[in-house]
C-alpha cells in the first residue's frame, strides 16, 4: 500500500514529462515534414544585379612586382573578370592610384572592356580611404562587393592578404572562374552563353582549347 502510494505520487511528474517529450517530438517531426523544400538561390550567390564589380588598381607598376602568380594568368583572369561583369551588366567600378605621376593607366585588357568609362584615381593607396571612390560604390547601392585581387609581391604575401579579408571583413574568397560560372549558373540564361563561352576560349588557359577541341571534334554544342 505505502509503495502504491509512492508510485501514484511520482506518476504525475513522469508522466508530465513524458508527455512534454512526446509533444516535442511530435511538433518537431511535423514541422519538418511541413516544411517543402523551395527553388530559391542561396543568399550568399551572386548574381547580376546584387552586387558591385571592383576593378582596382589594374595598372602597370602594380603588375610588374607581382610574383604570386604567372603574369600572363594575371593578365588573362583581368581580363576575363571585366568581360563577364560587361556580360552579365554588373555595375563596374574601375579605380586607379596615381596613374598620372606614378602607376601608369589602367591596363588595355580591361580598359577595352569599358573604353566609356574613366577610372577614379586617387591618391591613397587603400581604396576604402578615398571619398569618391566610396561615393561611387554606394551610389550603386548593393548588397555585395566584388573586388578583383589578382596578386601580391610574392604567394606569402598574397596568401596573408587573403587570410586578412576573409575574418576582418567577411569576405569570401573566390577564383575569377567561379565568379563567371556563379552569374551564369542556370543553363537558362541562353543570352550570355556565346559570350561565356568566348571569354572561356580567349582567356581560360586550358580551357580554351578544349572548348574548341569539343566543337571541332565532337561538334558538341550546349546541351549536349
Amino acid at each position: 500500500m505505502l509503495q502504491f502510494k509512492i508510485t501514484t505520487k511520482r506518476a504525475p511528474r513522469l508522466s508530465l514529462l513524458a508527455t512534454i517529450t512526446v509533444i516535442a517530438a511530435v511538433t518537431f517531426a511535423f514541422t519538418a515534414f511541413a516544411q517543402v523544400a523551395e527553388p530559391n538561390p542561396g543568399s550568399d550567390l551572386l548574381t547580376p544585379d546584387n552586387h558591385v564589380l571592383i576593378l582596382t588598381d589594374r595598372q602597370p607598376q602594380m603588375a610588374f612586382a607581382v610574383r604570386s602568380h604567372d603574369g600572363a594568368e594575371m593578365e588573362d583572369g583581368g581580363a576575363a573578370l571585366a568581360k563577364f561583369g560587361k556580360t552579365f551588366q554588373v555595375p563596374t567600378v574601375l579605380t586607379t592610384v596615381a596613374a598620372e605621376t606614378f602607376s601608369g593607366p589602367i591596363l588595355p585588357e580591361n580598359a577595352i572592356v569599358f573604353p566609356e568609362q574613366v577610372p577614379i584615381d586617387r591618391s591613397t593607396m587603400t581604396a576604402r580611404e578615398d571619398k569618391g571612390f566610396i561615393d561611387e560604390v554606394n551610389r550603386h547601392g548593393k548588397g555585395k562587393v566584388v573586388t578583383d585581387t589578382s596578386g601580391g609581391v610574392w604567394e606569402e604575401a598574397q596568401t596573408m592578404a587573403i587570410q586578412r579579408m576573409a575574418p576582418q571583413a567577411g569576405a569570401t574568397p573566390i577564383t575569377w572562374m567561379r565568379y563567371g560560372l556563379e552569374l551564369r549558373r542556370d543553363r537558362a540564361r541562353q543570352a550570355a552563353y556565346a559570350d561565356i563561352t568566348t571569354v572561356m576560349r580567349e582567356d581560360g588557359g586550358g580551357y580554351g582549347p578544349a572548348i574548341a577541341y569539343a566543337y571541332q571534334m565532337f561538334h558538341l554544342h550546349e546541351g549536349n
